[in-house]
């Protein structure tokens, strides 16, 4: 820390006034920001409900499994984008408002142990006092305006303590210096320009509040550690300062309670007591030993030594008895200010007061990039490859359909072939036109199926179920009949009988039983000549076969017909009423997300 003296000390008045300063480049900054994020967000609601409001869904009509998962797999890139740049939002919400805590201003991060003067330290910066009292802090505005304080964690982690703490530390309006002195919290101020964050003690930081003191100290553009110049140099204090060391952060190390009370006899004899800095030797050799320290340390480090930090004495005491220039240059509090003062014009605080607009830049460029899976512009190739595969797929559909019903009718052939020979015998026509035209169906449909599947492979579409075809006129299984004629001889009755008779009776007489019978026979044809015969045409109706082949041929016919035609719908119907209004869905989304991108992009050049 450089010396600052004469016309170059740096009082609190100085300080403050640099601090305003600073506070409104920053509230500059902020504006542009804050406008841009309007816009931004207004978009991105805008195109998150343009394309959260179904555009891929098909309306009326379930889909079979196939399709509604295609349309699903397209709505899933949808909705997970959805949900990622809903995510994305609430990050840079989140890191805005931390930012706005402590990143639009002047961030100072001060350690040291209880009784170290933190608090003494932090009140003067604020307040212009080491211990405001009630009454002082009964003066201020009752606006609020001045330094606000607030607790950011305590050490229970409990969100009730943390709370009191907060509205009872907001309400104080000053740290404590006694005996309540906080040791297990983050606590700290704002005021134009500046927070300043009080640590929790040496030793105190626990898993609840440490996480977030670390983040305080990430962003820190000044780490303070506060010593007692009584005590200066503990073990402690020191391993912490080396550890912050590590840090690579700017560091000072400030000597507090630099003064003592000079005992002097006055005009009048009388002993007076008087508030001075400790001597230049005595500051100089507390100065020296803790910085020996520490310069051991840095030399045990090797190579990767990290730079020493600036030490400094000062008394907040003093600089309050003193309140003009020439107290605060010899109570060391004009080489803080001063330090403070460069670091608002510094490169680095510069570049903090642009933070907000890199941040800006890098959360539109993730939300309209190619590369995070929240980009727009990876969302919008995902998409465009799943158009561009439902494009090629609808090419040449109408020669798939065609093809797909070939298929299917030289199925169906040899099918009906054999449903036909099953039931030529039982001419059991209900039975096989049941059959044929369930298996008609079931092979055109899954020829249908298959087809789709293989057209649309990339995407597994599929098509729904077809309903069974109009029938036609089936033909029906009969016998095939011939009628045959014949000509057959018919006797008289009566001369039969009379002959048979006589000849019978003849033939006993002279032979015998056996006589008999030949007479009988013998007599009949004698009946017949002597009464006479004529001979007639008969017509007989005799099976010769059937109408298979007729029947199996006109169902071939009647079967492949239906399946040609019924691919053919399939196909159109699967152009139509899926692959057509998705295409076009997934366009109106790619348009949307392209046309926001594409606004941005060049609002980000």
């Amino acid at each position: 820390m450089s010396s600052a003296g004469g016309a170059d000390a740096v009082g609190r008045p100085e300080f403050l006034e640099a601090m305003g300063r600073l506070q409104g480049r920053f509230d500059e900054a902020g504006r542009q920001v804050k406008m841009r994020e309007a816009e931004f967000d207004r978009g991105l609601s805008d195109t998150i409900a343009y394309v959260a409001k179904a555009p891929l869904l098909r309306e009326g009509g379930a889909l079979p499994p196939p399709v509604q998962k295609a349309l699903e797999d397209a709505r899933e890139i949808v909705d997970g984008a959805v949900v990622r740049w809903q995510e994305r939002v609430r990050k840079y919400e989140r890191n805005t408002r931390f930012r706005r805590d402590h990143g639009d201003s002047l961030l100072v991060y001060v350690y040291g142990l209880v009784k170290a003067g933190k608090s003494a330290l932090g009140n003067f910066v604020a307040h212009g006092r080491e211990r405001p009292d009630d009454a002082f802090v009964a003066a201020l505005p009752a606006d609020g305006s001045g330094p606000e304080f607030f607790v950011r964690s305590v050490a229970s982690g409990d969100a009730d303590a943390k709370a009191e703490a907060d509205g009872k530390l907001a309400r104080a309006r000053r740290f404590h210096t006694d005996v309540e002195e906080a040791t297990d919290r983050i606590q700290g101020f704002r005021m134009p320009g500046l927070t300043w964050i009080d640590s929790p003690g040496l030793g105190s930081v626990t898993e609840a509040n440490g996480k977030l003191a670390r983040e305080y100290v990430d962003s820190a553009d000044l780490v303070l550690v506060a010593m007692n110049s009584a005590q200066a140099g503990r073990r402690t204090e020191l391993d912490e300062t080396r550890r912050l060391m590590r840090l690579g952060k700017r560091m000072t190390v400030l000597l507090t309670r630099a003064d003592e009370i000079d005992m002097d006899e006055d005009e009048n004899g009388e002993i007076v007591n008087e508030l001075v800095m400790k001597s230049a030797a005595d500051r100089r050799e507390m100065k020296e030993w803790v910085e020996a320290q520490l310069e051991e340390a840095v030399r045990r480090e090797g190579p990767n030594a990290p730079r020493m930090p600036q030490i400094a004495t000062i008394s907040v005491r003093y600089a309050e008895a003193h309140p003009n220039i020439d107290g605060a240059r010899e109570s060391g509090l004009s080489e803080l200010f001063g330090l403070l003062r460069e670091l608002a014009g510094s490169e680095g605080v510069a570049i903090k007061r642009e933070a907000p607009a890199r941040m800006f830049g890098a959360y539109v460029r993730d939300v309209i990039g190619d590369e995070q899976d929240v980009g727009i512009g990876n969302i919008i190739g995902k998409l465009d490859k799943l158009r561009r595969t439902i494009a090629r797929s609808r090419e040449g559909h109408a020669k798939r359909g065609i093809e797909t019903g070939d298929r299917a009718a030289r199925e169906i052939e040899a099918m009906i072939e054999d449903e036909v020979q099953n039931r030529r015998e039982s001419l059991d026509n209900t039975g096989l036109h049941e059959a044929v035209n369930r298996r008609a169906r079931e092979i055109r449909e899954r020829r249908v199926r298959e087809a789709a599947a293989e057209m649309l492979e990339d995407i597994d579409v599929g098509l729904r179920s077809l309903a069974a075809k109009g029938q036609g006129q089936a033909p029906e299984l009969k016998a095939v009949t011939r009628e045959m004629t014949r000509t057959v001889r018919k006797r008289s009755v009566i001369g039969s009988a009379l002959g048979a008779l006589i000849g019978g009776v003849a033939g006993l007489t002279t032979v015998g039983p056996f006589g008999a019978a030949a007479g009988a026979a013998a007599g009949g044809a004698a009946g017949d000549w002597l009464f006479g015969s004529r001979e007639e045409s008969v017509k007989d109706t005799v099976k010769i076969g059937d109408n298979a082949a007729e029947v199996a041929e006109k169902l071939v016919e009647l079967k492949g017909r239906e399946a040609r035609q019924g691919a053919s719908e399939a196909f159109a119907r699967l152009d139509d009423e899926v692959l057509k209004p998705m295409q076009t869905r997934i366009g109106d989304v790619i348009d949307c997300l392209g046309e926001f991108r594409n606004k941005w992009k060049e609002i980000e050049r």
